[in-house]
């Protein structure tokens, strides 16, 4: 059992696994990653009602993150509101913090209503790289998306929020920078 999984069950929930190294294959980036395009993916998906994994084993999807990843490049902080956009999702609230952000926090608000969350996180040092989760909270289902990892699925808002948190503190410790989080409706 990976360690995501056993995370995501200690907590209650449910774990589809994704491994983002496969996704990838030998293809390159730059040095920004593509946890982002694939977070905003997943909410896009979410959004849809349909399966992020099965439907990232199709072509047109796999073309569709590369094109969120070119216009990350263009667009900056906003490619996600822009694409989340054309599936009716407006961000409704946008929160930056300098300094390391309590995740705790983040969570507690990401799974107080209904809607979407982008968080992004990177490194105290500028030219380390950072990571994006993606969080979806609707009535009685909690679920949180590791691009590197997977989805997690919960029926209660706490187990969601002590399950990522546990995550966060065992792979994530060392993004200890700026954040920034994304709410959308």
């Amino acid at each position: 059992m990976t360690d995501f999984k056993m995370v995501v069950e200690k907590q209650n929930g449910t774990a589809t696994l994704w491994d983002q190294d496969s996704y990838l294959g030998s293809q390159t980036y730059s040095s920004g990653g593509i946890c982002g395009p694939l977070a905003a993916k997943w909410m896009s998906a979410r959004k849809l009602g349909q399966s992020f994994v099965a439907e990232m084993s199709q072509q047109e999807a796999r073309e569709e993150v590369m094109q969120l990843r070119m216009n990350q490049n263009h667009e900056g902080d906003n490619f996600v509101a822009n694409y989340l956009a054309m599936f009716g999702l407006r961000r409704a609230q946008t929160g930056y913090y300098k300094d390391n952000v309590s995740i705790g926090s983040v969570m507690a608000n990401a799974t107080s209503g209904y809607g979407f969350f982008f968080i992004g996180l990177l490194q105290e040092a500028d030219d380390k790289p950072g990571h994006a989760f993606a969080v979806c909270s609707e009535a009685n289902s909690y679920q949180f998306f590791d691009p590197n990892f997977g989805e997690a699925r919960f029926g209660v808002a706490e187990d969601a929020r002590k399950a990522f948190i546990d995550w966060f503190r065992l792979i994530y410790l060392h993004l200890n920078g700026p954040a920034v989080t994304e709410y959308y409706l």
